[in-house]
């Protein structure tokens, strides 16, 4: 992340005894964790050293002369945006005639010095006024000779917060930049250098306007009321510490590589909504909400892949709706399933059977010359249900595989109708919304449905507690039941193998279901 923040008014509150310090003990955090800090100011080097002599050892780059100016941490001049001598003379010429009878003053700044005399392009220049109607005036009519230059009205306070004390009774200025100046150019210009990076802006007057609607801009709530009222509560900062602590508790750089992707597909802003982590089991994958609304799923390229395949194919209404994707960021957004995960208590178990019946009869037929995972097939269904097997005999050695691999055989070579099914049907995968089944989390597999149906009953012991081995046995009567049985025996087996490890709880009763069936 790099944070732009401002530096009068919003890094820089002398008014409120402390923030000051709990500000710079914050941007130290901020730094020692990674992030990239921006002081960008209107101030010129000098004037900003006077108040603050140690800044550079807490930022990374600092923006002077409202964005004309960009100096990296060892002093190194990386851009400078001027305009020619003869236009800013030309403006000295224009106020001094239309400003007879008040008093004027004039700063010049150019290779990061300000200077009281006019040599050479300018990186700014900084009229002086002793009169508000007078400077906005002056604003009004040079912006309208001067469409290529940017303008920048400073009233009454400008004088204390700058520690500026020219002779005269001067109560305003007025800042004159390059039309390619400006903070959120020069942002723009570091953002684009660290395109990784997630950019964020905090400031308080009308030269951080621009760059905080650009960016994703916070206010600080201590600005004008005009100022402040332009920008929503979610982005009006009480003080630059309480937006660093903000910042860093919500989102990492890379997921807010992800937010961003996901804004620009969706086309609306997410950033902002609260966002609560979720664990994932067993992978690696990062899971979070955002608002109740869209739910992100952070995994590898090849989960990516393979799920959007399937639920590009899956009937809508059951499954997780998927939003978006992007397999080079590695994530997926979903439509949010408001539900509660699935209780077998909380549902008729013949009602459970039925609609889990309705799903599995939903999988799309897939023609294919393999069967298994998407991402590692089989030339065989038998060679991949062995390939389950050996993989759960990892968990379950003190169990017998004599029947589970007799019912291979029965099995053998049989090639079923293939279909795109679901891979890990379990009710750890499904949430009831309304009374309705609802499915996330698929590890897509070219096979046969039938063994979904099985894998989906054996997932939960009060469901087949309830009802019987027999009574599932009736359903998908297109079967041989010797092929039904064999293919119940091997989801079984490697049902047990999951609950050694995820449900040790009900291990027995699944052993002795084996036993006995």
């Amino acid at each position: 992340m790099i944070l732009f923040c401002d530096f009068d008014g919003t890094l820089c509150r002398e008014e409120i005894p402390g923030d000051f310090e709990r500000n710079l003990l914050a941007v130290k955090r901020f730094r020692e964790a990674g992030n990239l800090f921006v002081i960008s100011t209107g101030r010129s080097v000098p004037s900003l050293t006077e108040d603050f002599p140690d800044f550079w050892d807490y930022i990374d780059y600092v923006v002077v002369d409202n964005g004309a100016t960009c100096l990296d941490r060892d002093k190194k001049v990386l851009f400078e945006r001027t305009f020619p001598e003869a236009v800013a003379k030309e403006i000295v010429e224009y106020v001094n005639n239309e400003s007879a009878g008040h008093h004027i003053g004039y700063t010049f700044y150019s290779n990061c010095r300000d200077h009281e005399e006019l040599s050479g392009a300018q990186t700014k220049v900084r009229i002086w006024f002793d009169s508000d109607e007078l400077m906005e005036r002056m604003e009004k009519e040079l912006s309208e000779r001067y469409p290529n230059l940017k303008f920048y009205t400073g009233h009454h306070a400008a004088l204390a917060l700058i520690n500026f004390e020219p002779d005269g009774d001067f109560v305003c200025l007025l800042d004159v930049v390059t039309g390619n100046a400006g903070k959120e150019r020069a942002l723009e210009r570091l953002a684009v250098m660290h395109k990784d990076e997630h950019a964020v802006a905090v400031g308080d007057g009308n030269n951080d306007i621009a760059m905080l609607k650009e960016f994703d801009g916070y206010v600080m709530s201590s600005a004008a009321s005009f100022f402040v009222d332009e920008f929503d509560e979610g982005h009006r900062a009480d003080s630059v510490a309480d937006l660093i602590d903000k910042l860093m508790s919500q989102f990492s750089a890379e997921q807010m590589i992800v937010i961003r992707d996901i804004e620009r597909q969706l086309g609306c802003r997410v950033r902002d909504l609260p966002a609560t982590f979720y664990s994932d089991g067993a992978t690696d994958a990062t899971v979070f909400s955002l608002g109740g609304k869209y739910l992100v799923k952070m995994a590898d390229i090849v989960t990516v892949r393979t799920q959007k395949e399937f639920l590009s194919r899956v009937p809508d209404g059951v499954f997780q709706k998927l939003l978006c994707s992007n397999e080079s960021l590695s994530y997926e957004c979903f439509e949010f399933i408001e539900g509660a995960h699935f209780d077998g208590s909380l549902i008729e178990p013949k009602d459970a059977v039925n609609q889990i019946e309705t799903i599995v009869k939903s999988y799309p037929e897939y023609p294919h010359d393999k069967y298994g995972f998407l991402n590692d097939e089989k030339d065989s269904w038998r060679e991949f249900l062995l390939d389950e097997i050996d993989y759960a005999k990892r968990t379950i050695m003190d169990v017998s595989q004599e029947k589970v691999l007799a019912a291979v055989e029965t099995i053998g070579f049989v090639r079923p109708k293939q279909y795109l099914i679901h891979g890990d049907f379990g009710t750890h995968n499904f949430l009831l919304s309304d009374g309705k089944i609802r499915v996330i989390d698929p590890m897509p597999v070219v096979g046969d449905r039938l063994y979904d149906f099985y894998f989906a009953i054996l997932s939960d012991t009060d469901i087949f507690a309830e009802l019987g081995m027999d009574y599932y046995m009736d359903f998908f009567g297109e079967y041989e039941p010797e092929y039904k049985k064999a293919l119940l025996i091997v989801a079984l087996y490697v049902r047990m193998s999951r609950a050694a490890v995820y449900d040790a709880d009900n291990l027995d009763k699944y052993k002795k279901l084996y036993a006995e069936i």
